[in-house]
């Protein structure tokens, strides 16, 4: 599973991190060696408030890496408004 926190540091000073939102990312395991197929799930609040949801199928895991499969999920997610 792959996780992104999108943090606010308060003046740069990450003790005061706070976590504004998250994305996880997770494997179905329906995939291939060389495609995969994932769910995404988008939270607001410190991730205690789900956004959306999305999947992004036969992505070409050896190809393209994580800022890809990132990028796939949340276009996903926004293109279903």
């Amino acid at each position: 599973m792959l996780v992104v926190r999108i943090e606010l540091w308060p003046k740069g000073d990450r003790r005061q991190a706070k976590v504004l939102h998250t994305a996880q990312i997770a494997n179905n395991g329906k995939g291939s060696l060389t495609v995969g197929n994932y769910t995404a799930t988008f939270s607001a609040r410190g991730g205690k408030t789900r956004w959306r949801t999305s999947r992004v199928s036969n992505f070409p895991r050896k190809a393209k890496g994580a800022w890809y499969l990132l990028y796939e999920a949340l276009k996903n997610a926004l293109d279903h408004e």
